[in-house]
Protein backbone atom coordinates (compact mmCIF):
# COMPACT_ATOMS: atom_id res chain seq x y z
CA UNK A 1 0.00 0.00 0.00
CA UNK A 2 2.85 2.40 0.85
CA UNK A 3 6.39 1.57 -0.15
CA UNK A 4 9.19 3.39 1.63
CA UNK A 5 12.85 3.63 0.79
CA UNK A 6 15.70 5.74 2.08
CA UNK A 7 18.94 6.40 0.28
CA UNK A 8 21.35 9.24 -0.34
CA UNK A 9 19.43 11.54 1.98
CA UNK A 10 16.09 10.97 0.22
CA UNK A 11 13.11 9.22 1.79
CA UNK A 12 10.69 8.13 -0.91
CA UNK A 13 7.12 7.31 0.11
CA UNK A 14 5.35 5.64 -2.80
CA UNK A 15 1.56 5.34 -2.85
CA UNK A 16 1.14 1.79 -4.10
CA UNK A 17 -2.52 0.91 -4.26
CA UNK A 18 -3.35 1.36 -7.95
CA UNK A 19 -6.39 -0.91 -7.72
CA UNK A 20 -8.21 1.85 -5.79
CA UNK A 21 -6.40 4.71 -7.54
CA UNK A 22 -4.17 5.28 -4.49
CA UNK A 23 -7.18 6.45 -2.49
CA UNK A 24 -6.66 7.87 0.99
CA UNK A 25 -8.19 4.91 2.78
CA UNK A 26 -7.84 4.45 6.54
CA UNK A 27 -4.88 2.15 5.93
CA UNK A 28 -3.22 4.55 3.46
CA UNK A 29 -3.64 7.52 5.82
CA UNK A 30 -2.16 5.49 8.65
CA UNK A 31 0.81 4.33 6.61
CA UNK A 32 1.43 7.84 5.29
CA UNK A 33 1.48 9.22 8.84
CA UNK A 34 3.89 6.48 9.92
CA UNK A 35 6.11 6.91 6.86
CA UNK A 36 6.25 10.67 7.24
CA UNK A 37 7.04 10.41 10.95
CA UNK A 38 9.87 7.95 10.30
CA UNK A 39 11.32 10.07 7.49
CA UNK A 40 11.14 13.28 9.50
CA UNK A 41 12.75 11.61 12.53
CA UNK A 42 15.59 10.08 10.50
CA UNK A 43 18.64 12.37 10.68
CA UNK A 44 20.03 10.91 7.43
CA UNK A 45 16.96 12.12 5.49
CA UNK A 46 17.22 15.61 4.00
CA UNK A 47 14.17 15.51 1.72
CA UNK A 48 10.94 13.49 1.46
CA UNK A 49 9.52 12.53 -1.94
CA UNK A 50 5.89 11.49 -2.39
CA UNK A 51 5.59 9.27 -5.44
CA UNK A 52 2.99 6.86 -6.82
CA UNK A 53 2.52 3.68 -8.79
CA UNK A 54 -0.20 3.26 -11.37
CA UNK A 55 -1.88 5.77 -13.60
CA UNK A 56 -3.38 7.94 -10.79
CA UNK A 57 -1.41 9.89 -8.19
CA UNK A 58 -4.27 9.93 -5.66
CA UNK A 59 -8.04 9.90 -6.08
CA UNK A 60 -8.74 11.45 -2.67
CA UNK A 61 -10.68 9.86 0.17
CA UNK A 62 -11.77 6.25 -0.27
CA UNK A 63 -15.50 6.65 -0.90
CA UNK A 64 -16.05 2.87 -0.75
CA UNK A 65 -15.00 2.93 2.92
CA UNK A 66 -17.29 5.87 3.56
CA UNK A 67 -20.27 4.01 2.09
CA UNK A 68 -20.48 6.52 -0.73
CA UNK A 69 -20.49 9.58 1.54
CA UNK A 70 -18.02 12.39 0.92
CA UNK A 71 -15.80 11.21 3.80
CA UNK A 72 -16.07 9.05 6.88
CA UNK A 73 -15.98 10.72 10.31
CA UNK A 74 -12.47 9.48 11.06
CA UNK A 75 -11.16 10.74 7.72
CA UNK A 76 -12.58 14.20 8.30
CA UNK A 77 -10.36 14.46 11.38
CA UNK A 78 -7.34 12.57 10.05
CA UNK A 79 -6.85 14.20 6.66
CA UNK A 80 -6.29 17.74 7.99
CA UNK A 81 -3.78 16.36 10.51
CA UNK A 82 -1.95 14.53 7.72
CA UNK A 83 -1.91 17.66 5.56
CA UNK A 84 -0.63 19.72 8.51
CA UNK A 85 2.21 17.22 9.01
CA UNK A 86 3.27 17.64 5.39
CA UNK A 87 2.78 21.43 5.45
CA UNK A 88 4.81 21.95 8.63
CA UNK A 89 7.52 19.35 7.94
CA UNK A 90 10.97 20.67 8.85
CA UNK A 91 12.34 18.97 5.72
CA UNK A 92 11.26 19.71 2.16
CA UNK A 93 8.46 17.49 0.86
CA UNK A 94 8.42 17.05 -2.92
CA UNK A 95 5.67 15.30 -4.89
CA UNK A 96 6.22 13.55 -8.22
CA UNK A 97 2.94 13.44 -10.14
CA UNK A 98 2.43 11.58 -13.41
CA UNK A 99 -1.34 11.25 -13.42
CA UNK A 100 -4.61 12.59 -12.04
CA UNK A 101 -4.87 14.00 -8.53
CA UNK A 102 -8.37 14.50 -7.20
CA UNK A 103 -9.90 16.04 -4.08
CA UNK A 104 -7.80 15.06 -1.05
CA UNK A 105 -4.98 14.10 -3.42
CA UNK A 106 -4.84 17.74 -4.55
CA UNK A 107 -4.84 18.75 -0.87
CA UNK A 108 -1.86 16.49 -0.30
CA UNK A 109 -0.03 18.18 -3.17
CA UNK A 110 -0.97 21.65 -1.93
CA UNK A 111 0.68 20.87 1.41
CA UNK A 112 3.97 19.91 -0.28
CA UNK A 113 6.84 22.35 -0.72
CA UNK A 114 7.34 21.43 -4.39
CA UNK A 115 5.23 19.51 -6.89
CA UNK A 116 6.86 18.22 -10.06
CA UNK A 117 4.10 17.31 -12.50
CA UNK A 118 4.32 15.53 -15.84
CA UNK A 119 2.17 16.68 -18.74
CA UNK A 120 -0.10 13.70 -17.98
CA UNK A 121 -0.97 15.12 -14.53
CA UNK A 122 -4.39 16.68 -14.00
CA UNK A 123 -5.88 18.28 -10.91
CA UNK A 124 -9.54 18.57 -9.89
CA UNK A 125 -11.94 18.75 -6.98
CA UNK A 126 -14.58 16.16 -7.83
CA UNK A 127 -16.79 17.33 -4.94
CA UNK A 128 -17.98 20.12 -7.23
CA UNK A 129 -19.30 17.61 -9.76
CA UNK A 130 -20.97 15.29 -7.26
CA UNK A 131 -22.70 18.07 -5.34
CA UNK A 132 -21.12 17.40 -1.96
CA UNK A 133 -22.58 19.65 0.72
CA UNK A 134 -21.32 21.00 3.97
CA UNK A 135 -22.77 19.56 7.20
CA UNK A 136 -25.14 22.56 7.34
CA UNK A 137 -26.54 21.53 3.94
CA UNK A 138 -25.19 24.49 1.96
Amino acid sequence: MLETSVGQGIATLTLNSPSDRNALSRAMRSRLREGLAAALDDPSVRVVVLDHTGRVFCSGMDLNEAGGAAADDQGVRELPELLQTVWSAPKPVVAAVRGPARAGGVGLLAACDVVVAASSATFAFSEVRIGARTPSGR
